[in-house]
């Protein structure tokens, strides 16, 4: 999966197109690395991703209709890992064959706003099993920094989604996965969800979660039963945010909730929540 540029440290690059490559796009990787206004397009694998970088800047960039012949389970829009320090502001990523942006292990520090996520597609195997969600953006094993034997958290860092747009992606707009310090805010979801999930990926585990302010339309807040398991104890905070022609609000496990009065006597949460 060589990708056709790998940066290196204290480079700019900017207002380049990458596309048609078989494997990725564009690794960023390195220290004080600024891309910007790059379109990764119609690659074979991924378009923008990369790892270990530290200070990076990713700006007004476009990441669209990659891993769509290919069908890589890691492929998609690019998949980001063990970063330290980045923002990645005013992304487009849609049309990719899998998740638009993925946040996937012991990335700390990190800053997404002001983008947009929609349109991208899950890949089948050929069986028709499924390979890799159609997600808006995953945050995966993040927030914090286990060791190379997976046997201790040695750092933590806040991962902080905010003020972007997910709709019509296939499967989830927004995953939050065995994550740590993830904040989750003012972003606008239509004909999409937020699923938050947790089991299996011990040391690592979903806990101080933050999600508010969002504006859901005809989606629903989910967690699975990992999550659901002593969610008291996880510091996990579901407030403020508002359902707009949402039949079901929240999806707790194997159940489903309705209404504003339902979710708040059951689960304590949404006090400051609206419903339009």
């Amino acid at each position: 999966q060589n990708a056709a540029i790998r940066t290196g440290d204290n480079w700019v690059m900017q207002d380049c197109i990458v596309e048609k490559h078989a494997g990725g796009g564009m690794a960023v990787t390195g220290v004080n690395t600024v891309v910007r206004r790059i379109i990764a397009q119609d690659n074979g694998r991924y378009g923008i991703g990369g790892s270990g970088g530290r200070n990076i800047l990713v700006q007004d960039c476009i990441t669209r209709r990659n891993n769509r012949t290919i069908g890589d389970s890691n492929g998609g829009g690019g998949k980001f890992t063990r970063l330290d320090g980045a923002v990645i502001e005013r992304l487009q990523a849609y049309e990719n064959g899998g998740v638009g942006l993925w946040l996937d292990i012991n990335n700390i520090n990190v800053t997404v706003r002001d983008s947009e996520f929609h349109d991208n597609v899950t890949i089948y195997n050929p069986d028709g099993s499924r390979k890799i969600w159609g997600d808006g953006i995953d945050i995966e094993i993040s927030g914090m920094v286990v060791n190379k034997e997976e046997t201790a958290v040695t750092g933590e860092g806040p991962v902080v989604l905010e003020n972007s747009r997910f709709w019509n992606n296939e499967h989830d707009g927004i995953l939050a996965y065995a994550s740590r310090n993830v904040i989750i805010r003012n972003n606008t979801v239509t004909d999409d969800h937020i699923y938050i999930k947790d089991g299996g990926r011990a040391p690592w585990g979903l806990s101080k979660l933050t999600v508010t302010g969002n504006t859901i339309t005809r989606g629903f807040i989910q967690a699975d039963g990992a999550v659901v398991n002593d969610y008291q104890s996880k510091e996990i905070v579901l407030d403020n945010n508002t359902f707009i022609t949402s039949p079901i609000l929240y999806k707790w496990s194997g159940t489903s909730y309705r209404t504003l009065d339902a979710v708040r006597t059951a689960l304590g949460y949404e006090l400051e929540g609206t419903v339009k």
